[in-house]
């Protein structure tokens, strides 16, 4: 059976539309933000509409997020995180301070994500302060964090050939919780339902099953 003469489709072809949502994950938002904000300056309302004195600062949405982007920094990983957002960026400084300063050729593992974000998970569910898509929107984020960090300058390997690819990471999910109970819970799922989507080269996932799970 002949091929299609016109030949294989370009490689790529079939990974733009992903790659195309990819990149406004990672840095469209922030550039949405930055410009709606430089747009909107905050507002002095100098009377509310009953006509009294009112000395407050309006600000617009996107400047509201960029000021909790600048909060959420500052407090980790200097302080323990207080919620899932803060959970995730503690993660990932860490992971730079890791990968940076030891520079280890093994893929670094974090140690068990799901169980380690679930507290934060259930905590911002239970509050209202937290809602499923947005643990699943901050995760994907997470990914794309580690897909896109390029790896250090290693021994034997030209600054050039350490450009070509990213620093290894590995995510374990499942198991069991240290007193032996299953240790899968709803932030388990929700990692798999990243994993599914994002399919990404890296973080490695790995998931660990039992006979409790």
């Amino acid at each position: 059976m002949l091929g299609d003469p016109r030949g294989p489709a370009p490689p790529r072809a079939h990974l733009e539309p992903h790659l195309q949502r990819l990149g406004e994950l990672a840095g469209g938002r922030l550039d949405e933000l930055a410009e709606l904000a430089d747009k909107h300056p905050p507002e002095l309302p100098p009377r509310d509409r009953f006509g009294r004195d009112d000395a407050w600062l309006e600000h617009h949405p996107a400047y509201r997020e960029l000021e909790r982007i600048a909060e959420v920094c500052t407090r980790v990983p200097a302080h323990a995180p207080a919620d899932f957002w803060e959970a995730l960026q503690y993660y990932w400084f860490v992971h730079l301070g890791v990968t940076i300063e030891l520079n280890p050729w093994d893929a670094f593992n974090p140690g068990r994500l799901d169980q380690h974000l679930y507290p934060f998970y259930k905590k911002g569910l239970e509050a209202g302060t937290l809602s499923r898509e947005q643990a699943e929107e901050l995760l994907q984020c997470f990914w794309i964090k580690f897909n896109n960090q390029p790896a250090p300058p290693k021994v034997g390997v030209t600054a050039a050939e350490s450009g070509t690819y990213t620093d290894f990471a590995q995510i374990n999910t499942g198991g069991m919780k240290p007193d032996g109970s299953d240790g899968v819970n709803e932030v388990t799922y929700l990692i798999l339902d990243v994993i599914e989507e994002m399919r990404l080269l890296q973080p490695s996932s790995s998931i660990q099953v039992s006979k409790k799970n």
